[in-house]
């Protein structure tokens, strides 16, 4: 019954794990790509802040979120702007490292759990000796050594469990450093003079080509041409 039990572990464990693992390179958003598309559309183009958020708003990743909230702000500021990322960062870190705790939890509790099963299994075997009334090395040992299978059950299913609780939330903090600093150059280019606002960053964008935005205003001039010809 304890394997089963911990056999079970292992199931709840990979199944979380795959699915941690799907949505962090689902959520994943190259943030120097993504200052790009900004600085080109709100800098080069100069186009309104509310289409820069509806460009924001088709991406559905949660560094563009956050980049859309702070593009609300009116006249943002370091200090104002600043509290605001903290508090959406943080909401955003919460989201992505929800069921992550759950790894943590079949970590610990695996080895216990492997070694209730092998005491159940060693109290087993002596009460059967003692039905038997004999006592042999052979009699002992094979009881013995199938009740010591839990704990190394138990040992391998808290091994694997903590290799990919760091591993995953390594990357998450990995991701959430990156959305924070794309979000802080982007509070940068906010509250600069209009003439650093096209030299910051600058070298760094060059590498990144801003098609992505280019197609945007296309796609939106387009649907605006169409909305104008049929009024």
């Amino acid at each position: 019954m304890t394997i089963l039990v911990l056999l079970g572990c292992s199931f709840l464990m990979v199944a979380i794990g795959w699915e941690l693992h799907k949505r962090e390179r689902h959520l994943s958003l190259n943030g120097d790509w993504l200052l790009a598309q900004l600085r080109y559309l709100l800098f080069s183009k100069k186009t309104d802040r509310a289409l820069a958020q509806e460009y924001l708003t088709q991406l559905e990743r949660p560094i563009a979120e956050v980049c859309r909230e702070l593009l609300n702000l009116k006249t943002p500021t370091l200090e104002s702007g600043d509290y605001l990322l903290s508090t959406l960062l943080e909401r955003e870190r919460l989201r992505l490292e929800r069921g992550l705790s759950h790894l943590g939890t079949i970590a610990v509790i695996a080895p216990f759990i492997g070694l209730f099963g092998t005491v159940v299994g060693i109290t087993k075997t002596f009460a059967d000796v003692a039905e038997m009334k004999k006592a042999g090395i052979e009699v002992v040992s094979a009881g013995v050594s199938e009740a010591l299978v839990a704990t190394a059950i138990g040992l391998l299913v808290a091994i694997v469990s903590v290799i990919l609780f760091n591993s995953l939330k390594k990357r998450f903090e990995a991701q959430v450093s990156d959305w924070d600093v794309t979000a802080r150059s982007l509070l940068t280019l906010l509250t600069a003079s209009e003439g650093d606002q096209l030299a910051l960053f600058s070298s760094s964008a060059k590498e990144y080509p801003t098609q992505s935005a280019e197609r945007f205003l296309a796609t939106t001039q387009a649907a605006s041409d169409t909305a104008d010809k049929a009024g």
